[in-house]
Order: structure tokens, then C-alpha cells, then sequence
């Protein structure tokens, strides 16, 4: 048994040695691999096209709003009236960031 610790301390002696030898172009490897494989990755998900079960699934969970009647005739008395409120939607249509 001590021949064996023996062998495995010697072995591990000389790898710590070579680790810390190189361990500047070890760290460069595994980053360089790493970065590489970021590249890859983020290249193949860019490509991903949904399927069409995954459209349609997102176009039903889409709500389309309804708007009351009343509501819509009282917009169109208020923009018949020629009030302020017409001026605030059409110039923010125009030019959102004019004041």
C-alpha cells in the first residue's frame, strides 16, 4: 500500500508542478474554449426558426381588445367638439417627443 501512496504522490507532484508551469495557457485553453463555445451556441439559437405549432400557439394566446361603443361615439363627440383632447393625440402621433 505505501507503494502505491508513494507513486500517487510522486505523480501528483509533478502535475502540481506542471499546472502552476502552465497555468496561464491552461487558463487561456479553457477560456478560449469557453468563448468558443458561447460563439457557437448564440450562432445556432440565432438561426432557430419556431416551428408552426409554436406560432400558432403564440398567435391564440394574442387578445384583441374591444372597445365599447359608447366609448368610441363619445371620442368622436369629443373630437367633433374640437378640444384639447384631439390636439394631445394627434400631435403625440406626430412628434412623441415635442412637448
Amino acid at each position: 500500500m505505501k507503494k502505491y501512496t508513494d507513486q500517487l504522490q510522486k505523480y501528483l507532484k509533478t502535475a502540481t508542478s506542471l499546472a502552476t508551469r502552465y497555468s496561464f495557457l491552461l487558463f487561456l485553453m479553457i477560456f478560449g474554449g469557453l468563448a468558443g463555445y458561447l460563439v457557437m451556441r448564440i450562432g445556432n439559437l440565432s438561426k432557430l426558426e419556431p416551428t408552426a405549432q409554436q406560432v400558432t400557439l403564440k398567435l391564440q394566446e394574442v387578445k384583441k381588445t374591444n372597445t365599447d361603443i359608447e366609448n368610441i361615439q363619445k371620442l368622436k363627440e369629443l373630437e367633433g367638439r374640437n378640444i384639447s383632447i384631439e390636439s394631445l393625440f394627434d400631435n403625440g402621433r406626430n412628434n412623441p417627443f415635442e412637448d
